[in-house]
């Protein structure tokens, strides 16, 4: 764009120069102030008002709304599974370290692709939820009103499950799994 730019100017310039153009420039006149009345001039210039200083009140900053996000959105789940008459899922280690990868590598990717392993497996992308529990009801709201991901959370055949929840700024991304 630069580059354009100088060309265009450079090419303005030698027409001006080769064709003997000229350029009158007129300047404006330049008004004279006006000098302010003497009642204003009069007297001592006013200084603003200054209070002492008064240290800010100290606001204690709450606990994290919820302690462990992986495992509310989990409980929530197993609340949908025992309403709907099947047994509570078990959390397993090894599904929530296959999910927190997962839900890694849909963060670094800023994809939303489901994984290549052989589990029921659902997956969420979240943008501009004010708080991680906000992006965990959406997410389990959106996975409820999904029929394959409504089956998914409430097959019978799954014992154990887990779930990961990443948020990086206003963007979150969450996987379920259970076999």
């Amino acid at each position: 764009m630069r580059t354009v730019l100088i060309i265009a100017i450079t090419i303005i310039c030698t027409w001006f120069v080769t064709s003997g153009a000229s350029i009158e420039f007129k300047t404006a006149p330049v008004p004279t102030p006006t000098p302010a009345p003497p009642s204003v001039l009069a007297g001592p210039i006013p200084q603003p008002e200054t209070k002492p200083f008064e240290p800010p009140e100290v606001v204690e900053i709450p606990p994290p709304e919820i302690e462990n996000i992986d495992h509310y959105i989990f409980d929530l789940i197993n609340q949908e599974r025992v309403a709907d008459g099947k047994p509570e899922l078990q959390w397993s280690e090894h599904l929530y370290k296959m999910s927190q990868e997962h839900s890694n590598w849909m963060l670094r990717n800023r994809a939303l692709e489901h994984s290549e392993y052989n589990v029921w497996e659902n997956i969420f992308e979240g943008i501009l939820y004010p708080s991680e529990k906000s992006a965990a009801e959406a997410t389990f709201q959106s996975w409820m009103t999904s029929p394959p991901h409504r089956a998914n959370i409430l097959n019978p055949s799954a014992r154990t499950g887990a779930v990961s929840l990443i948020r990086e700024g206003a963007v979150t991304y969450t996987t379920f799994m259970a076999n």
